[in-house]
């Protein structure tokens, strides 16, 4: 009886001890949850038993891009670090890690980055631009021949490419091409042509760059055409403002009430345009964006006239004004405000701006909901008010303004730029790092210009 009660308890321990090492869990670590093309990202696959200690064992692991393809999948061993390399052109988005064993499943989520980036190369007189990144290239290129500078947007699907053809009067000359982030020079080019430009090798461009005497013919008669116009808009603006003149003059009545007609608006002189191919001079501009992100709950005019008087101090500080969608950018280059400080000019103007909104909220049944950002950035500007945007200079600007809330959010650069009269504090939202203005500590000469603004617009 003895024995046999040895043998049940041997029989029982041996049994616990089979379940207690039998696989329960698996776990997967990661060395990072976000990652750049061309980079690494190492993990190790964990199994562990009912009383949470490691295993030793085989087990099975899966890579997966954002549509299922797979691009890893082998047996592993547990506790091992498995190294897998990121590739250039691997796809935006969420990749899975899946690891499995004995009918334990585990998953695990990594992110990839975004890379927009092309490859430049200039053969003989070609030049051709293509995409090594992982989404669409669609930045601007600045393409210089010698002194001369042509814009260029680009929209190149990923591993694709664009070929233009670099044009200049027999000899050798200069070759620059750039997009903000990426450089190519090139010196003693050898070109050959009738005029100094860059024409994409599609057979309409080609037409027009072998016929130019086609091309000066339409022309001439488009700017006829443009002339005339003018001239008959003109005429017709005259005598509307003579009938309307005479009408004020014989039905005017004194009145205190403020009407919808006195509210002053950005004056035209003031206003950008945006262009995508432009040539003018690179300069560092400061940019303002204003985006009142409920704007389309406003149903009176009159309200909407209110709103954009805040933005005076743009043109009163000899800025350019440029709307898009729903946001109002102020643009403060050398070339208009005669100097190298618009950062300073821009913060300034900003505070001014949300100053005169919240004045606004505070005194009307709406209220409005601002986001301004502040950015400095290069862009292309002629003497006619035109501009076009190098890199992400507007991009950005926009960007500041959305993840505001009434509030001013600055970029990096504009930190850089900045002395210590701003107090400012460093956020950060969805990995994008910013700064917010809380304070400018020097007022006395913003509070002044700031108090004459409100008293004119608000009392």
């Amino acid at each position: 009886m003895k024995d046999y009660v040895y043998f049940l308890l041997g029989i029982l321990l041996i049994n616990s001890v089979l379940v207690s090492s039998q696989p329960t869990k698996i776990d997967i670590s990661v060395d990072a949850i976000s990652i750049k093309p061309e980079g690494n990202i190492t993990f190790r696959v964990m199994l562990y038993d009912q009383s949470n200690n490691l295993v030793q064992d085989d087990v099975s692991v899966k890579i997966s891009d954002p549509i299922r393809n797979i691009f890893f999948e082998k047996l592993v061993r547990t506790g091992e670090n498995i190294v897998f390399p990121i590739g250039v052109n691997f796809t935006v988005g969420y990749w899975s890690i899946e690891a499995s064993s004995n009918n334990i499943y585990t998953k695990t989520l990594f992110f990839v980055e975004k890379k927009e980036e092309a490859d430049f190369n200039i053969i003989n007189d070609k030049l051709i631009v293509k995409n090594i990144g992982n989404v669409p290239y669609q930045k601007t290129l600045q393409i210089s021949i010698g002194d001369n500078d042509e814009l260029r947007q680009m929209n190149i699907d990923v591993g694709g490419f664009v070929e233009f053809r670099l044009l200049a009067p027999e000899g050798l000359y200069r070759v620059r091409v750039t997009d903000g982030d990426k450089t190519l020079a090139i010196d003693n080019v050898a070109l050959t042509g009738n005029i100094v430009g860059v024409v994409g090798l599609s057979g309409r461009k080609n037409i027009l760059a072998a016929y130019p005497l086609v091309w000066l013919f339409l022309v001439i008669v488009i700017g006829m055409f443009i002339l005339i116009l003018i001239e008959r808009i003109f005429k017709r603006g005259m005598v509307v403002k003579t009938i309307a003149r005479k009408h004020a003059e014989s039905s005017f009545k004194p009145t205190t009430m403020k009407k919808k007609s006195d509210v002053v608006k950005l004056g035209r002189a003031t206003e950008a345009e945006h262009a995508i191919s432009l040539r003018g001079t690179r300069q560092e501009a400061a940019l303002i964006a204003v985006n009142v992100k409920n704007i389309n709950d406003v149903k009176n005019s009159l309200i909407l006239d209110d709103i954009e008087r805040t933005l005076k101090p743009v043109a009163e500080n000899k800025g350019l004004v440029y709307k898009t969608g729903g946001y109002v950018i102020g643009i403060f280059t050398p070339q208009t405000t005669k100097t190298f400080k618009n950062a300073d000019t821009a913060i300034k103007v900003a505070e001014s701006i949300l100053d005169g909104l919240m004045k606004y909220n505070q005194t009307h049944s709406f209220k409005t909901n601002v986001g301004i950002g502040v950015h400095t950035g290069e862009i292309i500007v002629d003497d006619k008010g035109k501009f076009t945007s190098l890199g992400n200079t507007l991009a950005l600007a926009k960007k500041l303004a959305d993840i505001s809330n009434q509030e001013i959010a600055l970029s990096k650069e504009v930190r850089a730029k900045i002395g210590s009269e701003y107090r400012i504090e460093r956020k950060s939202e969805q990995g994008f790092n910013f700064y917010t203005l809380s304070r400018i500590y020097n007022r006395s000469e913003h509070d002044k210009f700031l108090q004459g603004f409100l008293k004119r617009n608000f009392e």
